[in-house]
């Protein structure tokens, strides 16, 4: 099953838990073309480094883990500090990495 991004909150008919816009929703292939089809979900959420931070604090913190290259991480690190600049997400890096890089 893939990951997707919610692009629009609903009560899923399969499991009825909720999901609102920014969560990820897994799905097989048939029930992610039905939900892509009614504008619930966008398309399938690649996890390689580039696209970690793309994703909420706390889907985040849960990508960045410490099988990430230190290269990557500071990559990560980065990227982070010159785009949406969250502290927390900032802070986890540095932990991972050992180091101070604020």
């Amino acid at each position: 099953m893939k990951k997707h991004v919610v692009i629009r909150g609903f009560i899923d008919k399969i499991t009825k838990k909720q999901y609102k816009m920014g969560d990820l929703y897994e799905a097989n292939k048939e029930r992610a073309v039905e939900l892509t089809n009614g504008g619930f979900i966008a398309v399938e959420v690649n996890d390689d480094p580039d696209h970690i931070l793309d994703h909420n604090v706390s889907e985040v913190l849960d990508s960045i883990t410490e099988e990430l290259t230190k290269a990557e991480l500071r990559e990560l690190f980065d990227n982070e500090s010159s785009g949406k600049n969250r502290t927390t997400v900032l802070k986890h890096i540095e932990s991972l990495l050992g180091e101070s890089l604020l």
